[in-house]
Parts: C-alpha cells; structure tokens; sequence
C-alpha cells in the first residue's frame, strides 16, 4: 500500500466536501489523531465531533460512523486503499450480514463486474452454478405443512339483560 493521505491533501477531495460539518470534523480529528503514530481513535474523534457525554456513548457513535458509506469512502481516500480492496472488505462485511438482501447482492455483482473482477469469477464453474441457481431461487412464500387451521368457533354477541 502506498503512502497515505495529508489530511490538508484530504480536505481537498470532493468526497471529503460532501460530508456533513460534524462527519468533516470527524474525519478530521480521526484522521489526525492516527497519522503520526498509527493510532487512529474513533471514540475520541466521535466525543469531539458529536460531543458525546461519556466514552461509551462515543463508541456506540464512532461504530456507526465507520460504517457510514461516504466517510468509508473519504478514509479510503486517507489510506490509499485501492477500489478493489475496498471492494473485497465490502463483500467480507455481506457475507457476516445476515440482513443482506437479493438486491445488495445484485448491487455488488453490478459491482464486481465494472471493476473487472467478474469474469474472473464466471470462469469458476461452483461460483456461476450458485449465482445462476441464486437469480432463480425467488421463492415464494412457505407453504404450510398439514391442512390450514380452522377458524375459532364464532359466539354470538352477549348482551346484558336484566331478568
């Protein structure tokens, strides 16, 4: 990997701008806190940019910021972190999501394939078999095993009648 980004040289991107002020200044102070010694500090960078009451509220916060697509895609930036790397990081974060969906898969096949890296996976037989097999298997909806249940018997409405 080659030499990391300035953050003066950060600021500069186009990616870096679109952040929100409060992502920029996290970014900022994650980027800064990390570039000398490699010790980069999200709980620390999130209590400056949020203002986090205690450092447990800040890592809960700096998790979900490293996640956040854009400054994921401003760090990138940072570490040089070629397409393709950033690419196979994606798919091994997909592959422990138990929530990911036909269309995020679709997405990143879309993906694989603009950056180059899908013909070389067409050429594996075991890997087109289960994406060919993946496209058709739109399930529908389970069916029940045994006959459907009856319906509650239906009680006429009771009413209060003085006797």
């Amino acid at each position: 990997m080659s030499e990391k980004l300035t953050l003066e040289e950060l600021t500069k991107t186009r990616e870096f701008q679109q952040l929100t002020e409060k992502q920029r200044l996290f970014v900022a102070t994650y980027v800064e806190s990390g570039i000398n010694d490699n010790k980069y500090d999200a709980v620390g960078a999130a209590m400056t940019a949020y203002g986090a009451k205690n450092r447990n509220v800040a890592r809960i916060m700096s998790y979900s910021l490293l996640q956040n697509i854009r400054i994921i895609q401003v760090l990138n930036l940072h570490f040089n972190t070629t397409p393709t790397e950033a690419f196979l990081t994606q798919i091994e974060r997909a592959i422990h999501n138990k929530r990911l969906t036909p269309q995020q898969v679709s997405a990143m096949w879309l993906k694989c394939q603009v950056l180059g890296l899908g013909q070389s996976l067409k050429k594996n037989k075991k890997i087109r078999e289960a994406i060919e097999k993946d496209s058709k298997d739109d399930k529908p909806a389970r069916k029940r095993k045994g006959p459907p249940p009856e319906d509650p018997p239906t009680k006429e409405p009771q009413y209060w009648v003085k006797k």
